[in-house]
């Protein structure tokens, strides 16, 4: 669950961009700040969606458990990589 707060905070923040305080907008100009703002905000949102991505598959993960499953991590990188777009990662 401390996953998905996490992934809920970033939200949080991107959505109220908290993060401008952290930022010299004084030594910025209107677009500068503007563009400053909004891929900072999109950079929140990705980085919460991610996180609430992965609290969703730990999740599934302890409700569907199975020892006599588990495989290790070389499986699980392979089977990523067999996925659609399962190179790219």
């Amino acid at each position: 669950l401390g996953v998905l707060a996490f992934g809920v905070a970033n939200f949080v923040k991107a959505w109220q961009a908290r993060f401008r305080k952290n930022l010299k907008l004084r030594e910025m100009s209107v677009d500068e700040r503007k563009w400053a703002t909004r891929t900072g905000s999109l950079g929140f949102a990705a980085r919460g969606g991610l996180m609430s991505l992965i609290a969703l598959f730990l999740l599934l993960g302890f409700w569907r458990a199975d020892a006599r499953e588990a495989r290790g991590f070389e499986a699980a990188m392979e089977t990523l990589a067999r996925q659609p777009l399962g190179g790219l990662l």
